[in-house]
C-alpha cells in the first residue's frame, strides 16, 4: 500500500511534539484521515491506508486540536490522491474534506492527550479545508476516468469510461493550378519549365537581326534586284528616281536620276516618292511639311546617311521610309506635333549621336523594322501614338522603347535585346500594350513604369543586368502605375522580377525562374515585392530558385494570390542566411488561396502585422493588415528544409483552412508576441524542434489538427495558449519526445484528441493550465509528468499502455 503525507500548510513557530495513541477503529472502517489544528492558524491533514500503514502513535504539539475521520471505504475509492496535496482553500477544482461515517475528536495538552469523543460534525479549521478534486491515477487505472467537472472537483471517479471522442483527421490541401499558356503564338514554341509547358519565341541563334517569329536571322525588306532599283514603287503620288552613282543634273527619271536626294527634294511637290537604287545616299539635316515617302532597292544595300537631322511636322504631314537602312543624326528621325513617321522593313542604325534618341515622335509606325547600335535612346514618343509591329531594338546605348504623357503605345511581336537602359520604359500617363514580347540583357529594370499603365501579354523577359543604382529589376511599376502581364516567363532576373510601389499590379499564368540577390544588396532577391500600399493579383504564379524572397509584400500593401507555388528560394549571395517563400510584414494584407512554397531556407510563409522601424519591437498601434490562407501546402526538400513553416508575430491575425507542413528543421508553426491563429484542417508532420509554438501571449485556436513526428508535438509557454478541437499528436515513438509541453502560465485546450507514441504525453510545470478532455492517450512511455496538479483538468480521457501517469518532471526535457 503506498502512504503519503496529504501537506504541511500555514505551519508557523515551533512546537513541541507530543506523542498520542489512536482510538479504536469503528467496525467495517478501511482509511483514515487525521487532522491536526495547530496554534495560530496552522493545519496539517496526515492520510493513511487503513488497516496495514496504521502507526501505534503519532507526534502532535501541545494545544493541538485532533480530529480523526474514519471511512469504510479506501482513499482509492474516495477517490484520494495519497500524494502531497498543496493548500487549495477555495481554489478551483477542489473540493471539501469528505465526511466520515465516525468522527473522533481529542486536544494534545502539556499534561497528555485529552479522552477521545465522538463528533457528529467536524471542526469549522476541518470544514472549511479543500482538497484536490481527487486522483486520475488511480481512477485511470481503474480503467475509469472524470465524466464531467464536478467529477474532478467531488473526485468521483466513473467505474467505467465512456469511449471518449476520436480526433477529426484534417482535410487535405486542394493543389495550386499551373500557369497555363494555351496555344502559343504562330512560330513560337513550347518550352516545358519543371512541367510547366510555357511559350517562348524561337531560339536567338542570329549574331545579327532576328524578328521575334522567325527560326533564324531575318531578312529585312526585300530582295535586292539585279538593276539596284525597287521592284514596287509608290502609284498613287509623283516619283523622283535617285542613283547616288550617277552625275549630277538629271531630271529625277528612272533612265535620269538625281545623285542627291537633296537634288530631288528641291522644287519637290507636297506629295512626293522617292525612289533611291541600291548604294549610300549622303543626306544633311532636312525639314518635311507634306506627305514624303522613300523606297529603297534593298535595305540590306540602300542606305540614307544622315549628317543631321530628319524632322516632319504639321498635322498632315507624314515622312515614310521602306526597304532603306538609315545610319547617323541626332535624332536620326523627328516627328513633331501632329504629324507622323511611318517605317516599313527598314533599319534604323547608329542614331542618337549625342545620347538622343535614334527614333522621335509624335506619331510613329514601325513595321518589320530593326533599331540597333543606337547611341541615345532607340524610339521616345511624347504625347502621341506609337505602333510597333515586328520591331527589332538591340544594342542600345540607352533605352529600347520610351513612351511618356498622353501616349498610346501598341507593340505587336517586339524584340528588344542588350539595351543599356529599360527595355521598354512607360511614364507619366502612357498607356502602352505590348503583345507577343521578348526582352533580354536589358541594363536596369526590363520594364520601367512610373505613373503609367501597361499591359504585357506573351513575353519573356530574360537575364536582366544590375549596375550601380539600376537593380535589374524584370517589371518595376511605381508611383500610381496599373500593369497586368498575363502568360509571361522572366528568367535569371537581378533583385526582382517584379517590384511594384505604390501601384495596382496583376500577374496571371506567370513563370519565374532564377532571381538573384547582388553581394552588395544583400536585402533584395525577390520573385515578386509590393510596397508603399500596392494592390497585387496573383493568378496561377509559379516561382524557383529565388534568393531572399518568393513574395514579399509590405508597408500596408495588400496582395490576392490564387494558385501560387515557390520552390527553392535559396539563401543571399550576400551570405545573409535569410530566405523566405512569402513574407506580409509592415500593416500590409494578404489573401492567398492554393499555395505551395517548397524549400524555403528560413521560413515558408511569415506573417508579421507591426509596422515600425525596428522588426524585433512590437510597440505599434499600427495594426490594420490581415492573412488568409486556404489550401496551402508547405514543406521542405531534401536539399533544403526551412526553419520554420508559419511564423508570425506583433499581434497577427491569420486564418488557415486546410494547411499541410512537412519537413521543417525547426518548427512547423512558431508564432509569439500575441500572434492570433485560427486554424481549420491543420496537419503538420516531420519539425526537428516543435509542431506548434506558442510563445508570449501569442493564440491558436484550432479544429481537426495532425501533429506527428517532432520532438515536441505542441508548446504552450510565456503565457501561450493552444485552444484545439480534433487534435491528433502522435510523436512518432522517439525517445526525448513530448507530445504536450507547456509552462510559464502557459494553456493547452484539447477537446476530441488523440496522444501517443510519446516518451512523455503530457508535460509541464511553473503555473500552466491543462484542460483536456473527450480523448486518448495511449502507447506513450510516460502519461504525465508534471511538478503541478495538471491531472485535475482531465475528463473522459481513457489511458491505454502507457507508462507512468505521473512522474517528476525533468526540466532537461523541455531544451
Amino acid at each position: 500500500m503506498r502512504r503519503a503525507l496529504f501537506g504541511l500548510l500555514f505551519v508557523t513557530g515551533c512546537h513541541s511534539a507530543h506523542p498520542a495513541g489512536w482510538p479504536d477503529a469503528p467496525d467495517d472502517t478501511q482509511s483514515m484521515l487525521l487532522g491536526l489544528v495547530l496554534p495560530r492558524g496552522g493545519l496539517r491533514v496526515q492520510a493513511f491506508e487503513w488497516p496495514d500503514d496504521r502507526p501505534a502513535t503519532f507526534d502532535a504539539a501541545r494545544n493541538t486540536d485532533v480530529t480523526v475521520l474514519y471511512y469504510p471505504e479506501t482513499l482509492d475509492t474516495l477517490g484520494i490522491n495519497p500524494g502531497a496535496v498543496p493548500d487549495a482553500r477555495g481554489e478551483m477544482n477542489t473540493r471539501r474534506l469528505p465526511r466520515s461515517e465516525t468522527t473522533w475528536a481529542s486536544t494534545v495538552r502539556a499534561d497528555g492527550l485529552d479522552p477521545w469523543e465522538r463528533r457528529t460534525a467536524l471542526d469549522a479549521e476541518l470544514d472549511e479545508f479543500r482538497i484536490a478534486g481527487g486522483s486520475v491515477g488511480v481512477c485511470a487505472e481503474s480503467g475509469g476516468c472524470f465524466v464531467t467537472a464536478a467529477d474532478v472537483a467531488s473526485g468521483s471517479c466513473a467505474a467505467t469510461c465512456p469511449a471518449p471522442t476520436s480526433a477529426g483527421t484534417p482535410m487535405p490541401p486542394m493543389a495550386p493550378a499551373a500557369p497555363m499558356f494555351g496555344t502559343c503564338p504562330t512560330g513560337w514554341r513550347t518550352v516545358p519549365v519543371d512541367g510547366i509547358d510555357t511559350c517562348q519565341p524561337p531560339e536567338r541563334t542570329c549574331a545579327g537581326d532576328q524578328f521575334i517569329g522567325d527560326d533564324d536571322c531575318s531578312v529585312v525588306g526585300s530582295a535586292c534586284e539585279a538593276d539596284g532599283w525597287p521592284a514596287m514603287v509608290p502609284q498613287d503620288r509623283p516619283v523622283r528616281y535617285v542613283d547616288a552613282a550617277v552625275a549630277p543634273g538629271g531630271a529625277g527619271t528612272r533612265n535620269d536620276p538625281h545623285d542627291t536626294i537633296a537634288a530631288a527634294l528641291n522644287g519637290a511637290p507636297a506629295l512626293v516618292g522617292i525612289v533611291l537604287r541600291r548604294g549610300t545616299h549622303p543626306a544633311g539635316a532636312n525639314n518635311f511639311t507634306g506627305v514624303v515617302e522613300f523606297v529603297g532597292g534593298c535595305a540590306s544595300e540602300t542606305t540614307i546617311q544622315l549628317d543631321g537631322t530628319w524632322t516632319v511636322e504639321g498635322a498632315a504631314s507624314e515622312l515614310a521610309f521602306s526597304d532603306v537602312t538609315v545610319t547617323g543624326g541626332a535624332p536620326a528621325v523627328e516627328a513633331r506635333t501632329s504629324a507622323h513617321v511611318i517605317a516599313e522593313s527598314t533599319i534604323f542604325s547608329g542614331g542618337g549621336a549625342g545620347g538622343t534618341p535614334a527614333l522621335r515622335g509624335g506619331d510613329l509606325s514601325l513595321t518589320r523594322v530593326v533599331v540597333r547600335d543606337t547611341q541615345g535612346i532607340a524610339v521616345y514618343v511624347a504625347d502621341g501614338t506609337l505602333i510597333a509591329t515586328d520591331v527589332v531594338v538591340r544594342d542600345s546605348a540607352s533605352t529600347g522603347f520610351r513612351v511618356e504623357g498622353t501616349t498610346m503605345a501598341t507593340l505587336d511581336d517586339v524584340a528588344v535585346e542588350r539595351t543599356d537602359g529599360a527595355a521598354l520604359q512607360v511614364l507619366a500617363g502612357a498607356d502602352a500594350t505590348l503583345t507577343r514580347g521578348y526582352l533580354a540583357e536589358a541594363v536596369g529594370n526590363t520594364v520601367s513604369m512610373s505613373g503609367a499603365d501597361a499591359a504585357l501579354y506573351d513575353v519573356v523577359i530574360a537575364d536582366g543586368q544590375p549596375r550601380d543604382e539600376r537593380l535589374g529589376i524584370g517589371v518595376l511599376a511605381i508611383d500610381g502605375s496599373t500593369v497586368l502581364v498575363e502568360r509571361a516567363t522572366i528568367l535569371r532576373a537581378t533583385t526582382a522580377a517584379g517590384w511594384f510601389e505604390a501601384s495596382t499590379a496583376t500577374l496571371r499564368d506567370v513563370v519565374v525562374r532564377e532571381v538573384f540577390a547582388e553581394p552588395d544588396r544583400g536585402w533584395h532577391g525577390m520573385a515578386v515585392a509590393a510596397t508603399r500600399g500596392t494592390s497585387l493579383t496573383l493568378e496561377r504564379f509559379d516561382v524557383a530558385d529565388s534568393h531572399r524572397w518568393g513574395v514579399l509584400v509590405e508597408s500596408r500593401s495588400d496582395v490576392d494570390a490564387d494558385d501560387l507555388a515557390i520552390r527553392r528560394v535559396q539563401r543571399g549571395l550576400s551570405g545573409d542566411t535569410n530566405s523566405v517563400g512569402i513574407e506580409i510584414r509592415g500593416g500590409a494584407s494578404a489573401v492567398i488561396d492554393r499555395v505551395v512554397v517548397e524549400g524555403a531556407y528560413t521560413t515558408a510563409l511569415a506573417f508579421d502585422d507591426g509596422e515600425r522601424e525596428d522588426q524585433a519591437d512590437c510597440s505599434t498601434d499600427v495594426r490594420t493588415g490581415m492573412l488568409r490562407v486556404t489550401d496551402a501546402d508547405l514543406s521542405g526538400t531534401e536539399a533544403l528544409s526551412p526553419l520554420a513553416g508559419i511564423e508570425a508575430g506583433c499581434d497577427s491575425e491569420i486564418t488557415f483552412e486546410r494547411v499541410r507542413i512537412r519537413g521543417m528543421r525547426g518548427y512547423g508553426v512558431d508564432f509569439t508576441q500575441s500572434a492570433k491563429i485560427t486554424a481549420f484542417d491543420l496537419d503538420i508532420e516531420g519539425s526537428r524542434v516543435r509542431n506548434i509554438d506558442a510563445y508570449y501571449d501569442a493564440r491558436l485556436t484550432g479544429t481537426r489538427v495532425r501533429l506527428v513526428g517532432a520532438r515536441h508535438a505542441l508548446r504552450a509557454d510565456f503565457r501561450g495558449v493552444v485552444d484545439l478541437t480534433n487534435a491528433f499528436i502522435d510523436c512518432g515513438g522517439e525517445p526525448g519526445t513530448l507530445g504536450i509541453l507547456q509552462n510559464n502560465f502557459g494553456e493547452v485546450e484539447l477537446e476530441a484528441f488523440e496522444i501517443s507514441n510519446c516518451e512523455v504525453a503530457v508535460y509541464g510545470l511553473f503555473s500552466e493550465f491543462v484542460d483536456l478532455a473527450d480523448g486518448y492517450i495511449h502507447d506513450n512511455t510516460i502519461a504525465i509528468e508534471t511538478d503541478a496538479g495538471i491531472e485535475k483538468f482531465l475528463l473522459r480521457v481513457r489511458y491505454q499502455d502507457n507508462g507512468a501517469l505521473t512522474a517528476p518532471y525533468d526540466p532537461d526535457r523541455i531544451r
